[in-house]
């Protein structure tokens, strides 16, 4: 047998809007931008698609670092001939790849709103509800 707890919360109607009594107010209470805390997170507690975002982040800026470096010394003299580095290729590369990074956590971010999501779950409400009145309802003969 398995034994499980069950806890309820009751708010007085007078207690509901008292933001002083209240049992889900406190100082660790998010309820603007304001008292966000910023903390900076800890790599190993990041999932794998932001792990995945963060490395191809810093390799476009690897890249674009790069090619700032390149651009010092932008001929490299060896002997017979002069060899001329990619400056700016690198840095437009970067640059782009920067932009359509930070394009993709956009989209992927506003994908995971809570305005998107339930969206999604009517929209799927909508089409269960569609499934189900075209099934056809069971005759029983008494």
């Amino acid at each position: 047998m398995i034994n499980f707890n069950l806890f309820f919360n009751y708010v007085k109607r007078l207690e509901r809007d008292n933001p002083v009594k209240a049992p889900f107010s406190g100082s660790n209470l998010i309820s603007n931008m304001s008292n966000v805390p910023y903390n900076n997170p800890v790599y190993t507690q990041i999932n794998a698609p932001g792990r995945y975002w963060i490395y191809e982040y810093t390799l476009a800026i690897s890249k674009e670092l790069l090619g700032y470096v390149r651009g010092k010394y932008s001929t490299v003299p060896i002997p017979g001939a002069e060899v001329t580095l990619n400056q700016d290729a690198l840095i437009t590369a970067a640059t782009a790849e920067k932009v359509a990074l930070i394009e993709k956590l956009r989209t992927e971010l506003d994908e995971a709103s809570r305005r998107n999501q339930l969206e999604r779950r009517a929209a799927e409400n909508v089409a269960m509800k569609t499934t189900l009145n075209e099934v056809p309802l069971p005759i029983f003969i008494g």
